[in-house]
């Protein structure tokens, strides 16, 4: 009994002390329960099962980067005052990558100075680099950069140095702030607005900003997620199989497409096949089926959905897509014809897309007689479809449309096939040569490198040659359709030569930039003549060249070597594109003279804003606009005194010709804040001015209605 009672007082006891933790335990806070919201996704019904309809895609929006750059090779522009944390910050990094005044014989860039000396050289200049990687930008994507001067007053003529970006924390140049992960490199030549003399800085256009076209280069990418709206090993497993069976892992791919992680995490890669084009590749995993052991059905019950539900018929061709191989194009071959624009649409694009030889009669019909964004679409898919010789002659007599739009759409499709046949001549060529040759098939190097540099020879159907001018811009020749001179102001920089062999007229007398660069024939007999002052430099050059167009553009940009000594100007691409424009102008050539408008502003406050991507354009205002600038008419001819010279020999008395300069949309930063709303466009661009003339209309074409935009 006493050891009972010993038990009960000891019982006793513990239950006292339990009570009065209890106690203590009420007296403070109370725990915090997690409610856990389940994701509830409205979807219709047979994209139920989807990927897309179960898990969400991390990393695949637009991300924003920026970075602290030099430029070099200005004229005498650069060097002004700098923070002094900023200037710390730089020479640190400069001493990392051991620029020091040990570095001798590297140029006039270096030239032994130490990076304090360096960062105050005159022509060198301190920008901050942004830009906007694409959604899933995979590594080796290439895109553009925008540059702000902080202590030059004109980015003319310089050359970026390889430029870490990373990921933007707060305001984009903020001094000793947080920077995130590194995600590219951006470096290349500047390019500032051509149409303006680049020696003044007094004309009312800013020097202050540039591009360095596709200068950005994807190192060290973010990789992309797909995360399960409720963790399950069974059905992350299911996911991974289906995306793995649509995408097996490809030569040089470096994992699978898809890695599971967790129950609720499965890791994705872009293909190599898809590295130009990632948000299709995203778009199309979303509309993968999980459980697709019937995928005859699902085909089927895809083809049906679109003739019943044409407003689903852009997400039903993704799931086709999903499908993929003979057993989704034997269902949308059904729909080649339909009667509904949508689906039928829908179904060319994702046969062609996968590759469907039967599309191509049906795209080249649409392409020759569609309007619109739908006969452009054609256009854009024709590049890939096998289709043989037909598609080719189909697409040259596009290049003879009145429709500036159609024209340069069958340009770029005609170039992407030719650069296709180059490709693979040039592989062919180089397997050849490394069959036959025991050494180190040094002619199949050279190949390569051309296949690197994305020449295309002449001689193919699809009429279009280009060459890699000076490592400075391509040069494209497409000898078909009235004669047009094209300039590309994103992505590759490129000037294209529509209409056969153009040559310079005579007589004529072409000046420009304060008569610093004049052209001139006094007769149909004599040769052209061109003079012209480096303001860079304050050398003179004078120099007869041929009539032809082509290779005044060569002589322009070329810059003479020790090793190559041929005469040329060696003048930017900006510059060689703003002495176009002033031989157009004044009547030096006779064609017509069109530009792309700058998207890089709208790139940038999209991704600022983080919209969802769009895997293509579906509306003519989701594509690029182009300004058509019509030739002037011939002014009445200049007598006595006030005619001036006739030859470029005494610029000093020359009468200063100021052409008229197409307006060029200002690249401006995003704002730090974020607007409210669904706007996700930004605001339309300020009115011409008397110095930037509105684009007009092609001659033939119908009125325009009020927010129309160019076909």
């Amino acid at each position: 009994m006493r050891h009972l009672s010993l038990f009960g007082r000891l019982g006793l006891v513990a239950c006292g002390v339990a009570a009065a933790l209890c106690a203590s335990c009420d007296s403070g806070p109370e725990p915090r329960t997690r409610n856990v919201q389940p994701i509830v996704r409205d979807i219709p019904a047979i994209l139920n099962n989807t990927i897309g309809s179960t898990a969400t895609f991390n990393g695949t929006d637009p991300v924003l980067v920026f970075g602290y750059g030099i430029v070099v090779g200005l004229n005498g522009t650069g060097g002004g005052i700098l923070d002094d944390r900023l200037a710390g910050q730089l020479e640190r990094e400069m001493s990392i990558r051991d620029i020091s005044g040990a570095l001798k014989g590297r140029g006039y860039v270096i030239d032994g100075m130490s990076p304090r000396q360096l960062l105050r050289d005159k022509n060198v200049g301190v920008v901050v680099v942004e830009a906007a990687i694409p959604p899933a930008a995979p590594k080796g994507l290439t895109f553009d950069v925008y540059l702000r001067a902080v202590n030059a007053s004109s980015l003319e003529g310089g050359t970026l140095w390889s430029t870490d970006l990373f990921i933007q924390q707060g305001d984009p140049g903020t001094i000793g702030g947080l920077r995130g992960r590194r995600l590219a490199v951006g470096r290349g030549p500047v390019f500032i607005n051509p149409f303006s003399d680049p020696a003044k800085d007094s004309d009312g256009i800013s020097r202050r900003t540039g591009r360095v076209l596709d200068g950005g280069i994807v190192a060290d990418p973010l990789k992309v997620e797909v995360l399960l709206d409720e963790p399950s090993h069974v059905r992350a497993r299911s996911i991974t199989e289906a995306i793995n069976t649509r995408f097996p892992e490809e030569t040089g791919a470096l994992d699978k497409t898809a890695r599971g992680r967790n129950a609720q995490s499965i890791a994705l890669f872009v293909p190599p096949s898809y590295t130009t084009r990632p948000a299709e590749f995203i778009e199309i995993v979303k509309h993968i089926q999980i459980a697709a052991e019937n995928p005859d059905g699902f085909a089927r019950m895809y083809a049906e959905g679109m003739k019943e539900t044409p407003w689903l018929a852009n997400d039903l061709a993704l799931c086709m897509l999903g499908v993929g191989g003979e057993t989704a194009t034997r269902f949308l071959r059904g729909l080649y014809d339909n009667v509904e624009t949508v689906p039928r649409m829908a179904a060319l694009r994702a046969g062609a897309r996968l590759g469907d030889h039967k599309t191509a009669e049906y795209l080249i019909q649409m392409a020759q007689t569609g309007v619109g964004a739908e006969r452009l679409d054609a256009i854009d898919l024709l590049a890939t479809v096998e289709g043989g010789p037909n598609v080719d002659l189909g697409l040259r007599k596009l290049l003879e449309s009145r429709e500036l739009l159609v024209r340069v759409a069958a340009y770029e499709t005609l170039a992407k096939r030719a650069q296709g046949v180059a490709a693979r001549r040039a592989m062919l060529d180089f397997l050849r040569s490394a069959k036959d040759t025991t050494g180190d098939a040094s002619d199949a190097v050279s190949h390569r490198a051309v296949l690197m540099q994305g020449k295309i020879p002449g001689n193919n159907i699809q009429g279009v040659r280009r060459e890699v001018v000076s490592d400075k811009f391509q040069l494209d020749v497409v000898p078909f359709g009235d004669p047009m001179i094209y300039i590309t102001q994103q992505g590759q920089p490129k000037i294209v030569l529509f209409g056969g062999p153009m040559n310079l007229e005579k007589p004529c007398l072409v000046a420009a930039w304060d008569n610093r660069l004049m052209l001139t024939a006094d007769s149909e007999s004599d040769k052209h003549r061109v003079y012209y002052r480096d303001y860079r430099t304050g050398r003179t050059y004078r120099q007869e060249i041929t009539e032809s167009l082509e290779e005044t553009i060569k002589f322009m940009a070329r810059r003479p070597t020790p090793e190559d000594p041929t005469p040329g100007l060696n003048m930017t691409y900006s510059e060689v594109v703003g002495a176009l424009y002033a031989l157009h102008q004044q009547r030096g050539v006779i064609c017509a003279f069109a530009t792309e408008s700058d998207k890089l502003q709208a790139q940038l406050f999209q991704a600022a804003i983080a919209p969802a991507s769009k895997s293509r354009p579906e509306t003519p205002d989701d594509r690029e606009e182009l300004q058509l600038i019509e030739q002037p008419e011939r002014a009445a001819p200049v007598t006595g005194p006030a005619a001036g010279p006739t030859t470029p020999t005494d610029p000093a008395t020359a009468p200063k010709v100021e052409p008229r300069r197409p307006r060029i949309i200002p690249i401006l930063r995003p704002n730090a804040t974020v607007p409210k709303g669904p706007t996700t466009r930004p605001a339309n661009p300020p009115p011409p001015t008397e110095a930037a003339p509105e684009a007009k209309r092609e001659e033939g074409a119908a009125p325009a209605k009020p927010g129309d935009r160019p076909d």
